[in-house]
């Protein structure tokens, strides 16, 4: 339920792909190769390298100090070698994430001392309104952006180890107290986690921190998931750009400019892959790792083929939709037994979690109507002509008559065609909301709510009238 991951922000100096100077630039690859690809990739290189430096110092000494049950020495080297990543990304604005970090676990102590009621409620909206206070007080846009990402991954932290001390979910451990200072710190500065993510549970970090896998197949999804998540940033910075730029037609530089926010996305989704394998991170109790790329974070393969908005939602980044679906759809829905309530509630929390930015809001809410929409135009046709037409897959056996898993035939033959023609649309839709995110919108410093609606006006607001009319349709069938 989070389409927009972190703002990852280096200096790119070497070619301005702005649409006007793309007509001007006489595009090669071995001009792209030499003047963006190579200085962009020798820039990335360093920071790659003491992200993972500092994950394979983890590693190391967790794998010694497990067999003498140095259990300080381990949050200590978390703490320190994270801090070190946390530090070659912001430098000293770093302080920043350790100072509300020390406002949440000092009000997780208040609150355990009072034994307040609706404990993990209460630390979100603590954490949540610290966050975006610290953020309005600030006012330094540019910087905040580099700061965004980083906060939103220890929020997310604290916040699910606040439900975890007072609930025992069946997908994690209960924890029966308040950590230490250092413990604390350590997982919350973890080097595989703190820089770019993803999101691990504290349960999930003792156990990492207390078995360290054997064998050397994590070496192999480390450089694996590097040399991808350079090869996205130099499609997200260099190929795209150029090679989808010779159009004039809108909609292709619409997708354009969408595609290029997605590999971004891929380039940070690769690269903490790559760290967790690296530092030994099992974030995961209740899955197995993909034997080429160890533990997943996304699936680009789902989201550039999609069967639905939902897909994608779901596979934009695998720990955030879990954390949303444990600690903040789950408990909604329990307490209210609406499904609508708990999704509404779900996307403001993601959407505040991101702090003060109207492009997220737009975004979020919008690909929450158009899911939400979809969801139950698709249930209602696979009801109807009872066909495996639903936005999410359908599971063996399946439920239709009308499925490709029976044998094909005419019928099953209409129905890959409706599902390709859904797939189609979402890509469309996907293009429409990803274009907002895109760095040829306007400046991030202009967060004016009309000046924001640019880009979807220029496409007529497409997708908004697309799903209006589809929910109308609905109520009509």
């Amino acid at each position: 339920m989070d389409y927009y991951y972190e703002d990852y922000n280096y200096d790119n100096n070497y070619i301005d792909y702005d649409d006007e100077d793309v007509e001007l630039f006489p595009w090669t690859f071995q001009t792209t190769l030499s003047e963006c690809i190579i200085p962009s990739g020798k820039q990335i290189l360093s920071y790659i390298g003491t992200l993972i430096g500092c994950c394979l110092v983890f590693r190391f000494v967790c794998s010694i100090a497990k067999h003498q049950q140095r259990y300080k020495v381990m949050h200590m080297v978390s703490l320190i070698t994270g801090f070190v990543a946390l530090f070659f990304t912001l430098g000293f604005q770093c302080l920043i994430v350790v100072f509300l970090c020390l406002i949440s676990y000092t009000t997780m102590l208040i609150g355990q001392y009072f034994n307040w009621r609706s404990y993990g409620l209460k630390l979100t909206i603590t954490t949540i309104a610290s966050h975006i206070l610290f953020e309005l007080l600030w006012n330094k846009t540019d910087e905040w952006q580099r700061i965004r990402g980083l906060q939103m991954i220890s929020a997310m932290k604290i916040i699910s180890l606040a439900f975890d001390l007072k609930q025992n979910d069946k997908n994690e451990e209960n924890i029966s107290s308040i950590p230490g200072l250092i413990p604390f710190f350590g997982y919350i500065f973890n080097p595989a986690t703190s820089a770019l993510g993803p999101w691990i549970s504290y349960s999930a970090y003792l156990r990492s921190i207390q078995f360290v896998h054997k064998g050397y197949r994590w070496l192999y999804w480390t450089v694996l998931n590097a040399v991808l998540a350079i090869a996205f940033l130099s499609l997200s910075d260099c190929l795209v750009p150029i090679t989808l730029s010779h159009s004039s037609w809108k909609w292709m530089l619409t997708y354009r400019d969408a595609l290029s926010v997605r590999c971004s996305q891929y380039f940070i989704c690769f690269l903490s892959q790559a760290t967790v394998a690296a530092a030994g991170i099992v974030p995961y109790n209740d899955g197995r790792p993909n034997s080429a790329l160890g533990y997943l974070v996304c699936k680009p393969w789902e989201i550039e083929f999609p069967r639905s908005l939902t897909s994608v939602v779901r596979s934009w980044n695998l720990p955030m939709h879990k954390w949303l679906k444990i600690y903040m759809f789950r408990p909604m829905h329990n307490r209210y037994k609406n499904y609508l309530i708990a999704i509404i509630f779900t996307y403001i929390a993601s959407s505040l979690l991101h702090g003060v930015h109207l492009k997220i809001y737009y975004v979020l809410f919008s690909l929450g109507f158009f899911a939400i929409t979809e969801n139950m135009l698709r249930l209602k046709l696979a009801t109807i002509f009872n066909a495996c037409v639903a936005a999410n897959p359908c599971q063996k056996p399946c439920k239709y008559r009308n499925c490709y898993s029976y044998g094909w035939n005419s019928n099953t033959l209409i129905v890959a065609v409706i599902n390709v023609i859904f797939s189609i649309l979402t890509t469309v839709h996907l293009a429409y909301l990803g274009v907002m995110m895109s760095e040829t919108n306007l400046e991030q410093r202009d967060n004016h709510f009309t000046n924001l609606l640019t880009k979807w006006h220029n496409l007529y607001f497409f997708s908004h009238w697309f799903y209006f009319a589809n929910l109308l349709f609905y109520y009509i069938i």
